[in-house]
């Protein structure tokens, strides 16, 4: 029996071994989706990173030898066309100049190779005693400019893959004016929307022109940039071409921004120059400094960008990885989102930045990293961009090897990949793009590019971004339900259910999902609509309960003012009612008021103490109450004991110093005297506080100022309150009264300095005798 098994499992492995080496070469590349090496997060409200299902994973690693091409030398950049097929630029590939054939003048060379469909496109062979040569730079005549061509070698090439990845065309070198040239070092490459192909030739300071085919069209030389530097030296690496042909230049150290040429390739000036950042200090001394000493300020120095991909209509969408570290660590602290500090920016055609940001924090990758030990971030460093479907954008992070990707509305719809060697993970990664669904990682340091597929919950965020931009908002929602059902905490699912909800007019609802996904600013307009709504619906019904409530204020205020105020009721002034009511004659004459209340009784502890009460019960309805655009304990736990203690605790020590100090300069009040004043000076704060309280429910962002205001003027109030119970009770003159009110404030804050003296000495005594205790324990 046992020896049956063992054959049944000899048997087992063979076939098993037999039928992988059946498998297609491209097959070998695939990957098993669920031995993924990385985790897929985003990061909520509060800036802390949270797990999510995976959005995309990787399905096929392939490399030169997989290709049949030999390994990737130095990978620089990759794109798509619209047919599915790959363009990829290996930058340090170097020609075989031996290999070389001749053949007649504008004549092309085909070399093909069976096993890797590889095309050789040559011309006119170089000559043999050119070859011997070393000579470092031969000129070639092209438009009446000048190209310097490295003639003992060419360095580069262009791999063209079909959609299956199998090899369509290899360009190293090409037919130019009747001879053989090649590349030397290029970093971009660019397909145009007829197909044509743009290669950003770097140390050949041109940009050159091939047909779909490979067949060489043109050569764009210097292009005789003004506003330059004169050591400036020519370098194009990226590259963006639009539908009129007019191409975006990104050239090593332009830090004047993009470089715009025509069609003919004359310059036709910069765009989208980056803002400068520098400080006052800084500001002063560049111009204490002298000229050199003020041209090395690199503050002052606009930061250049690195890559470059233009959408179908017609924006560049560009990044930067020359962001400080500080700027971008303060961004995302501040929850800033602005275009400073973002490296990644939309561009219009006046070159203005039109990337929306209203996401949690800004554009700029990670906001939680660590720091080094001199103190400094270990911020995202952003290298490259891929357009997606749908508007949504990926950037590539070349210091974590992560892609974030964003969508069209600047949200974190999820952050995946790392560094590593696994199928997924990179080691330089160098360039992404979209093949339709599909995202490419091109890795320098392997020599390979990953294809990640979307899953089921990455289809599902898209489908649902496609329907609310087909404004099919009810299978939006229903979209957005499905990935809740993958990701209950999905926050940006919440937004999208809220933005559909508002376009289908479902105000109430919208603004339901907006307050779930945090997202105020949202909130803010679906409220702005829903009151739109509600007065439209209800404007009768509203202005009768309006005109109803301010009959019941009116009445309210008559009877207090007439209890205070009315002969009748002068039997009734030492009752606790009256004393609680005059309160609100205080509120509107304060000078009179507190004389009676000092000398007439019109005033009392216990009425003082439920006025201090009213104030600490309005403060609670208020954290528990106000709407949440204008409550910042939303969501956080609400402590009563705490609540209690920021009334009863500044109270007291105001008490206390006041009377202290007014006992020396001689005031005629006593501390209760103090007490009582103090409280009925509390009023007008806890009248606003209840006023905003409601307010919060009927007004909008653009409206805070309302919120603002109310909570300013009960302040003061209460302040000028306090100055006029200070003044009557003490019978001080104006300045002695201020005078006295400094000073109180002083000794509040020596008598909460002994205090902490005193515990901090009782701590280190109980700490001092536990000691003793332990040790003669321990010795017993």
């Amino acid at each position: 029996m046992r020896r049956l098994n063992k054959l049944l499992y000899i048997i087992l492995a063979v076939t098993v071994v037999a039928s992988m080496c059946m498998l297609p070469a491209s097959a070998t590349t695939e990957v098993v989706s669920a031995s993924v090496p990385y985790g897929t997060y985003v990061y909520d409200y509060d800036g802390n990173p949270v797990v999510t299902p995976h959005a995309y994973v990787p399905v096929a690693v392939v490399n030169g030898d997989d290709m049949g091409i030999g390994k990737l030398t130095r990978p620089t950049d990759m794109e798509v066309d619209k047919e599915g097929n790959i363009y990829i630029l290996d930058s340090d590939y170097t020609v075989d100049m031996s290999a070389l054939t001749n053949v007649a003048e504008g004549e092309v060379a085909q070399e093909s190779q069976e096993e890797t469909q590889e095309v050789e496109l040559t011309t006119e062979a170089v000559d043999d005693t050119t070859t011997e040569e070393t000579t470092d730079t031969a000129q070639t005549e092209d438009d009446g400019d000048t190209a310097f061509v490295d003639t003992s070698g060419f360095h580069g090439r262009l791999i063209v893959l079909n959609p299956d990845y199998t090899v369509k065309m290899v360009l190293s070198t090409f037919a130019k004016d009747g001879k053989t040239d090649g590349f030397a070092y290029p970093e971009g490459v660019t397909i145009s929307h007829d197909g044509t192909i743009y290669i950003a030739d770097t140390k050949h300071s041109r940009i050159l022109r091939f047909t779909k085919d490979g067949q060489f069209i043109r050569a764009f030389t210097d292009p005789k940039l003004t506003y330059v530097s004169e050591d400036f030296t020519y370098l194009p690496c990226k590259l963006a071409v639009d539908t009129s042909d007019n191409m975006f230049v990104v050239a090593e150290g332009a830090k004047e921004g993009l470089i715009l040429l025509d069609k003919e390739g004359k310059f036709n000036g910069f765009v989208g120059a980056q803002q400068v950042t520098y400080s006052v200090v800084e500001y002063a001394w560049k111009n204490i400094l002298s000229d050199a000493a003020g041209d090395r300020m690199e503050s002052f120095v606009p930061t250049e960008y690195n890559n470059i991909v233009i959408d179908n209509s017609g924006f560049l969408y560009v990044t930067t990885s020359s962001v400080e570290e500080k700027d971008l660590a303060a961004a995302a602290a501040s929850g800033t989102a602005d275009s400073k500090n973002s490296p990644v920016k939309r561009l219009n055609p006046t070159g203005n930045d039109v990337l929306i940001r209203k996401g949690y924090f800004s554009t700029i990758g990670d906001i939680s990293f660590e720091y080094d030990s001199l103190g400094n971030p270990a911020t995202s460093v952003i290298e490259d961009v891929a357009l997606g479907p749908n508007g949504r954008y990926t950037i590539l992070d070349s210091r974590n090897n992560r892609l974030f990707t964003y969508s069209s509305d600047g949200e974190l719809i999820y952050a995946f990949s790392g560094d590593g060697y696994q199928a997924g993970n990179s080691k330089t990664p160098v360039s992404i793009t979209y093949r339709g669904d599909e995202l490419m990682l091109l890795d320098q340091g392997t020599g390979s590019f990953t294809v990640f597929e979307p899953t089921k919950y990455g289809m599902l965020i898209d489908e649902a971004y496609y329907y609310y931009k087909q404004y099919d908002y009810q299978n939006s929602v229903a979209k957005w339900d499905q990935v809740l059902d993958e990701n209950a905490n999905f926050d940006i699912a919440y937004d999208g259910k809220g933005n559909a909800c508002m376009q289908a007019g479902k105000y109430d609802e919208a603004v339901k999902y907006f307050r779930y996904s945090n997202n105020k600013e949202r909130y803010s307009v679906a409220l702005g609509e829903q009151r739109a709504s509600l007065i439209e619906n209800y404007l009768v019904l509203i202005a009768l309960v309006a005109v109803v409530l301010l009959i019941v204020l009116v009445k309210v205020w008559g009877w207090i003012n007439k209890r205070n105020t009315d002969p009748k009721y002068d039997d009734k002034h030492g009752t606790f009612l009256n004393q609680v009511l005059y309160a609100f004659y205080i509120m509107i004459h304060p000078f009179d008021g507190f004389w009676d209340v000092k000398h007439e009784k019109r005033g009392s502890a216990k009425a003082g103490s439920l006025i201090a009460l009213f104030l600490i019960v309005a403060n609670i309805i208020s954290k528990f109450f106000t709407n949440y655009l204008f409550n910042p304990a939303y969501g956080t736990k609400i402590s009563i004991m705490t609540e209690i203690l920021m009334v009863v605790l500044p109270l007291l020590l105001w008490t206390l110093a006041n009377w202290c100090v007014t006992t020396l300069a001689d005031g005629e009040g006593n501390i209760k005297d103090v007490y009582v004043f103090t409280c009925y000076a509390l009023l007008p704060m806890a009248l606003f506080t209840l006023l905003n309280t409601v307010l919060s429910h009927f007004i909008i962002l653009d409206e805070g100022m309302y919120i603002t205001f109310f909570s300013t003027l009960g302040v003061l109030w209460s302040g000028f309150l306090l100055f006029s119970g200070n003044t009557q009770t003490h019978r001080y003159s104006v300045l002695k009264s201020v005078l006295s009110i400094l000073m109180a404030v002083v000794g509040m804050a020596i008598i909460v300095f002994l205090a902490l003296v005193v515990f901090t000495t009782y701590q280190q005594i109980y700490s001092f005798g536990d000691s003793i205790v332990k040790e003669i324990t321990y010795r017993i």
